[in-house]
């Protein structure tokens, strides 16, 4: 079988999994412009740049599993994606090509906060997190925390294959337990 052949048959495939068109699929397959990679650098972008020092509460859904915790001043220090976790849909096709995507991608959030100071040395002597500033005042600690599991980072945009581009990739948030 010739690498062309085979390179039609896994754009065929590609495209019956991910419901893109065959052209996009044939892109992909053939290593020119790609929707994964044109998305995966907007990803990288926008967790660099956009996230770190963002109040925590604005970055998705939190769900509080520790009534003690006081997440009013926490902030963003990195969400690190896992690029192996990314998955890229087109949501919808517009004519003329144009594509709606959605794409999430599992990621690594540390972030740093203020605790009472009991619960503080508690979380670091469980190795749970680390202390920034022990003493912040009478009553709290700063610390840092990397989440134990990643959180899952949702995207949604807007795509032009035939451009070639990415015309828009918003942050939609995260889902987030926190202990």
């Amino acid at each position: 079988m010739t690498k062309n052949r085979r390179n039609k048959r896994k754009a065929r495939g590609l495209a019956a999994s991910t419901g893109s068109n065959y052209t996009s699929a044939r892109r992909q397959v053939t290593g020119g412009w790609t929707l994964y990679r044109a998305v995966a650098a907007d990803v990288e972008a926008i967790l660099d740049k956009q996230l770190p020092g963002m109040s925590l509460e604005s970055v998705g859904d939190l769900v509080l599993l520790n009534e003690h915790l006081d997440l009013s001043e926490a902030t963003v220090q990195s969400l690190v994606a896992d690029f192996d976790t990314l998955v890229v849909q087109t949501a919808e096709e517009f004519e003329g090509g144009t594509q709606a995507i959605h794409a999430t991608v599992e990621a690594e959030l540390v972030w740093e906060g203020l605790l009472m100071k009991m619960q503080a040395h508690a979380l670091v002597q469980s190795g749970g997190a680390e202390f920034i500033d022990a003493d912040f005042n009478d009553h709290y600690s700063l610390v840092q925390i990397v989440e134990d599991e990643p959180v899952t980072a949702t995207l949604t945009g807007i795509a032009d294959p035939h451009a070639e581009s990415i015309e828009s990739l918003n942050f939609d948030g995260v889902a987030l337990a926190i202990s």
